[in-house]
């Protein structure tokens, strides 16, 4: 568990390297292409009748759930509005 922290963690920093903030100005043209990144931990409490009811069914524990997660966002702006 130790060696994934410490992955994650030089991911998250190794992708943060040369972002910056930009002015968007929506009138120029060169504001149409956006990319992002979200890189977190997914961890459930398990408190509602919903998890009570799947804990009588299945077999497994919220514990079991528990993962880093990431995604990669593109968007593509079509116009000002």
């Amino acid at each position: 568990m130790k060696k994934l922290f410490i992955t994650a963690v030089l991911i998250l920093a190794l992708s943060t390297v040369g972002v910056y903030a930009k002015q968007y100005n929506y009138n120029s043209s060169d504001n149409e292409l956006e990319i992002s990144f979200k890189f977190g931990y997914f961890m459930p409490n398990g408190d509602s009748e919903l998890w009570d009811y799947n804990r009588e069914i299945f077999d497994f524990s919220e514990e079991d759930l528990n993962s880093f997660v990431g995604t990669i966002g593109f968007n593509f702006h079509l116009n000002n509005f």
